[in-house]
C-alpha cells in the first residue's frame, strides 16, 4: 500500500511501475490531471528512498488513459486529446518527444488502441471491426539503430476471441477503476530500503452453486 499524493485539485489520474537498472531503482510515477488545465503534475514514488512522493513538475499533456506501459527504461501513456504516445524516461524522470499513433485515428474513427510490452519492444494494438468480428492489427516499436529515428512496423492481425472460463479468486473489499498485470518476483521490498509496509488485504468467498450456472458465468465473463 503506497501513501496518498494529498493533491487537491485534480480530476482523474493514471499510474505506472517500472526499473532503473543504471541505478538499481524502483519507481512508481503518477499523473494527475485537471479538466481545467492543459497541463499534468507528475509525482514518483522510488522504493526505498524514504523521500515519499515527490512532484517533479507540470508538463502540457492530454488526459491520460489506461496505465503506463513500461519498456527498456521508459513509460508509455496513450494520450488520445493529442493523438500521439507520450514516453516517459524513468532515469531522467521527463518526458520525450511524443511518437504518433502507427495509424491516425481520424483513418479509422471506430478504432481503439492498446499499448503493452512484448520482449522489450512496445507494441500498439488496434481493435477495428471487420465484417462484425473484432480483430486487432499490431505494430512494434522499432528501435533506434544507427541514429535512425524511430518507426512503426506491422506485425500481425490477430481475431480476438472470447474467453473459455473464468474464476473468483478473491472478493477485494475496496473499489478499484482499473487492474493491472502482475508477476511474482524475488525482490525483497525490506532489502530495498521499505520500512513499515502495509500489505492490501483480501477477502476470501466461498464458491456458490449459483455462480456455476451458465448465466451467472457469462455475466461474470462480461463483466471482468
Amino acid at each position: 500500500m503506497l501513501p496518498e499524493t494529498n493533491r487537491v485539485g485534480m480530476d482523474a489520474e493514471t499510474s505506472g511501475f517500472g526499473y532503473v537498472s543504471s541505478t538499481n531503482e524502483y519507481k512508481v510515477v503518477r499523473v494527475m490531471f485537471s479538466n481545467d488545465t492543459e497541463f499534468v503534475e507528475v509525482y514518483i514514488y522510488t522504493l526505498g528512498s524514504g523521500n515519499g512522493w515527490r512532484n517533479v513538475g507540470k508538463f502540457n499533456f492530454g488526459a491520460y488513459l489506461e496505465e503506463g506501459i513500461f519498456v527498456d527504461g521508459v513509460l508509455y501513456w496513450l494520450d488520445y486529446e493529442s493523438e500521439t504516445i507520450a514516453p516517459f524516461d524513468l532515469a531522467e524522470e521527463k518526458f520525450f518527444e511524443p511518437l504518433s499513433f502507427p495509424v491516425p485515428p481520424e483513418d479509422n474513427a471506430s478504432a481503439d488502441y492498446k499499448l503493452r510490452g512484448l520482449d522489450g519492444c512496445l507494441v500498439c494494438a488496434m481493435n477495428l471491426p471487420v465484417n462484425g468480428a473484432d480483430c486487432w492489427n499490431t505494430w512494434i516499436l522499432k528501435k533506434k539503430v544507427d541514429n535512425q529515428p524511430l518507426g512503426w512496423s506491422k506485425h500481425i492481425k490477430n481475431q480476438e476471441l472470447e474467453a473459455s472460463t473464468s474464476k473468483i479468486f478473491v472478493d477485494l473489499e475496496e473499489r478499484f477503476i482499473r487492474v493491472f498485470p502482475h508477476k511474482n518476483t524475488f525482490v525483497s521490498l525490506k532489502e530495498l530500503g521499505e520500512e513499515d509496509t502495509k500489505m492490501m488485504e483480501s477477502v476470501e468467498i466461498e464458491e456458490t452453486e449459483s455462480l456455476a450456472q451458465p448465466f451467472n458465468q457469462l455475466t461474470l465473463d462480461s463483466y471482468l
